[in-house]
């Protein structure tokens, strides 16, 4: 409960009386308890997903990011607190992009050849707009998958193919 005092003063500004009024604050308590309940959650989500994730502001700067993003980047924490979009060295790139998921308000997908400082990186990415209750872009999620290791054993399978090929041939 949340009390107040308001006192009635009489013309020769004595207490006559004190008004005591009480506020339940029982319900609006519960939903607080709720909201950092989510909000715990959602944090959790994003900080022990084992994937890379990223949130970028509308304006492509980035809000927040987990552990697995330090990990496969090579960034350190304090360097990607001041990365933005242009920070990011493509190589190459297919499909959409965060920058996309801003203008178009829908989520998208894509591929990726990125330098980071933990050297260049082959990902998948999924760019999901975080919308407000207006439906305003608030915030970009994106998620990386790094298939860097998959892709080197796909082109050492390719080039394991094309010799035995060549041997066939001779």
């Amino acid at each position: 409960l949340e009390t107040g005092y308001l006192p009635l003063l009489t013309q020769q500004g004595t207490v006559e009386a004190v008004f005591v009024f009480f506020n339940d604050l029982t319900a609006l308590r519960r939903q607080l308890d709720e909201l950092r309940e989510i909000q715990q959650t959602n944090e959790a989500i994003i900080q022990q997903n084992p994937f890379p994730i990223l949130v970028w502001d509308k304006t492509m700067k980035v809000a927040s990011f987990n552990q697995a993003f330090v990990d496969v980047t090579g960034f350190s924490r304090e360097m990607a607190l001041t990365l933005s979009g242009k920070d990011f060295h493509y190589i190459s790139q297919t499909g959409g992009s965060a920058a996309d998921a801003v203008h178009t308000r829908r989520p998208n997908k894509g591929e990726a050849e990125l330098e980071f400082p933990s050297g260049t990186k082959h990902v998948e990415r999924y760019n999901i707009p975080l919308l407000d209750v207006e439906g305003n872009i608030r915030n970009i999620l994106t998620v990386y998958n790094d298939v860097t290791a998959l892709q080197r054993q796909m082109e050492e399978m390719k080039s394991l193919k094309d010799r035995a090929d060549a041997i066939i041939r001779e």
